[in-house]
C-alpha cells in the first residue's frame, strides 16, 4: 500500500512538472503566432536605396506555406552566391533587413523568409525550436528545385534561433551540399537556452524541467527535438564561422559553441570569433546594442501603452540599426571565401 502511494505521488509530481514545462514554453510564445513587436518598425526593401525584393513562397514538410523574398541589388546580374537567411525569435526576417541589404550590396542574392507561425508565413504557432530547422530545410529544398537559384554557391546565415538552425540543418538534409555557414550567436543546447531565458521570470531557472523539455521536443520532432550545434558541426565538415558576443545575456558563453571547440575538432573548417564586450547582437555597434536594451526596457516596463508608444515613436532607427563594420566585414569575407571554393 505504501509503495502504491509513493508511486502515485511520483506520477502526480511528474505530471505537474510536464504541465508546468508546457506553461513555461507558452510564456516564450511557442504556443501562439509571432507578429513582431507592435511598438517597433521593421524595414522593408523600399526603405533602402537600390534593394529589390522578389516575393516567394514555398511549403514546409507539413504543407504550411512560408513566405519571404529574394533580395538583390537593383541592376545586378552576376552574383557571388545565394545566402539563405534564417531569422531569430521575436519577429520575422525583416528584423534583419539592414544586414540583408549589406550582403545584397556586396554581390549576393539573399533568400529570407518567415518561419512557421511568424509574420508573413502561415501557421497557428511557432511550435518549438526544432521547427525553424525544418523550415530552413524546406527553404533549401526550394532553392535546389530552382534551376536559377541552384546554380549559385549555397551559403547559410542566421542569428540566435536562426543561427541554431543553420548550424543544425545538415542533420536534416545531409546529402545537400552547403558551401558555408555564418552563425551569429547560436546556442548549443535547447534546454540551456530555455533555462537562461526563463531566469528573467523565474529566478531559480528551469533545470528541474529539462527532462520534460526534452520529452516534449522528442515527442514532437523525434531525434531532431534535441539537436546540438556542436554535434552537427562535428559531423558535417562544412566551413562554419561562429560569431559570439562575450557579454551575451541570452546565449551565454557556456552555451555557445565558441567555448566548445573540443566537441567539434573533427571539423577543421570551423572559425570561432568572440566579440569582446558585445551582447546578443554582435553584428551591431556597442551603441546600437545599448540603445536596443534601453528601448526593450521601456517596452517591457509595464508603463501605460500610450507612454510606451510615445517613446517608441521617437526611436532613432539610424542608431538602432547601426552595424559594426568590422564584424559585418568579417562575416562577408568568410562567405566570399566559401563561395569561391
Amino acid at each position: 500500500m505504501i509503495v502504491l502511494i509513493v508511486l502515485l505521488i511520483i506520477i502526480i509530481f511528474l505530471l505537474l512538472l510536464f504541465v508546468f514545462a508546457q506553461f513555461v514554453l507558452a510564456q516564450f510564445g511557442f504556443t501562439k503566432r509571432c507578429e513582431g513587436n507592435p511598438y517597433l518598425k521593421y524595414f522593408e526593401a523600399k526603405d533602402f536605396e537600390n534593394l529589390d525584393a522578389e516575393p516567394i513562397e514555398f511549403e514546409n514538410e507539413k504543407g504550411i506555406t512560408l513566405r519571404g523574398y529574394i533580395y538583390s541589388e537593383h541592376g545586378a546580374s552576376d552574383y557571388k552566391g545565394l545566402i539563405v537567411f534564417s531569422h531569430g525569435m521575436g519577429a520575422g526576417h525583416t528584423s534583419y533587413t539592414t544586414e540583408i541589404n549589406y550582403f545584397a550590396k556586396n554581390g549576393f542574392l539573399v533568400l529570407a523568409y518567415d518561419n512557421t507561425g511568424t509574420c508573413r508565413s502561415d501557421g497557428k504557432k511557432i511550435d518549438g525550436f526544432a521547427r525553424a530547422v525544418l523550415d530552413l530545410a524546406s527553404a533549401i529544398k526550394y532553392v535546389k528545385a530552382s534551376k536559377k537559384l541552384s546554380s549559385y554557391p549555397l551559403l547559410l546565415a542566421g542569428h540566435s534561433w536562426g543561427a541554431y538552425s543553420v548550424c543544425n540543418v545538415s542533420a536534416v538534409i545531409p546529402d545537400i551540399k552547403i558551401d558555408g555557414i555564418l552563425a551569429w550567436a547560436p546556442f548549443n543546447s535547447i534546454n540551456m537556452i530555455i533555462d537562461t531565458m526563463s531566469r528573467t521570470k523565474l529566478p531559480t531557472g528551469t533545470k528541474i524541467l529539462n527532462p520534460m523539455f526534452t520529452l516534449i521536443n522528442k515527442v514532437k520532432y523525434g531525434k531532431l527535438g534535441d539537436l546540438k550545434c556542436c554535434d552537427s558541426i562535428s559531423k558535417n565538415n562544412i566551413p562554419t564561422m561562429i560569431i559570439q558576443g562575450s557579454k551575451d545575456p541570452v546565449v551565454t558563453m557556456n552555451n555557445s559553441p565558441v567555448t566548445m571547440k573540443e566537441k567539434y575538432l573533427s571539423n577543421k573548417n570551423v572559425k570561432a570569433v568572440i566579440c569582446d564586450g558585445k551582447q546578443h547582437n554582435p553584428y551591431m555597434t556597442f551603441g546600437a546594442e545599448t540603445y536596443m536594451g534601453e528601448i526593450l526596457g521601456i517596452i517591457d516596463s509595464g508603463k501605460p501603452k500610450e507612454e510606451i508608444k510615445k517613446y517608441c515613436d521617437k526611436i532613432d532607427y539610424s542608431v538602432l540599426t547601426e552595424e559594426d563594420k568590422e564584424v559585418m566585414k568579417t562575416g562577408l569575407d568568410f562567405l566570399e571565401r566559401c563561395s569561391k571554393k
